[in-house]
């Protein structure tokens, strides 16, 4: 965990998820201490922005970690797994079977970001009981996760897939949590 640094040179974002105008106020001071804190224990100097209520961070520098507070006091804790996915039903399709009931994912969701082209593994949890402990065992799972995700990710965009199990008649569309690379 001490890989993390914070701020990031490049900005970029999870995507809509939400007006931020109705952020409990006090909420958003101790998540930002939570954050701060973190940053402090890990020396990763993890920055909180008040206007965006998020923050962004980098894990050994290829893994995109962004933490958003939303209305409802949820954090949303996503890594970028995949850039430059541009809108194709199939490959969809097969992430839809591939993230099936977060079996392949470490419980996590994938989403689509359509204005960054970018493939994002995200999970969310109430922000009320946040702490330093909690925070970095979030973050330790997501990028645990996310890297494998994306390594994985990387292998099927690139590579002919070769799929075994149910799938017998090897057809690249029925991608599935029985793949094997």
């Amino acid at each position: 965990m001490r890989r993390l640094r914070s701020p990031v040179a490049k900005r970029w974002g999870l995507g809509y998820l939400g007006e931020m105008e109705n952020i409990d106020p006090a909420l958003s001071r101790n998540v930002a201490s939570v954050v701060e804190n973190l940053g402090h224990e890990l020396e990763a100097n993890l920055q909180w922005d008040e206007a965006t209520q998020t923050c962004q961070v980098e894990y050994d520098g290829s893994l995109m970690i962004q933490m958003q507070l939303l209305e409802g006091g949820r954090l949303v804790i996503g890594a970028i797994v995949a850039e430059h996915v541009a809108a194709d039903a199939k490959y969809f399709g097969a992430l839809m079977e591939y993230q099936w009931m977060g079996i392949r994912t470490g419980g996590a969701a994938l989403a689509w970001n359509p204005e960054a082209e970018t493939l994002v593994l995200w999970e969310s949890a109430p922000a009320a009981d946040l702490t330093a402990d909690s925070l970095r065992r979030r973050l330790e799972h997501l990028i645990s996760n996310g890297l494998r995700v994306r390594d994985e990710l990387a292998r099927y965009r690139g590579e002919r897939l070769e799929i075994r199990g149910r799938h017998d008649d090897r057809d690249e569309s029925a991608l599935a949590s029985t793949l094997t690379i």
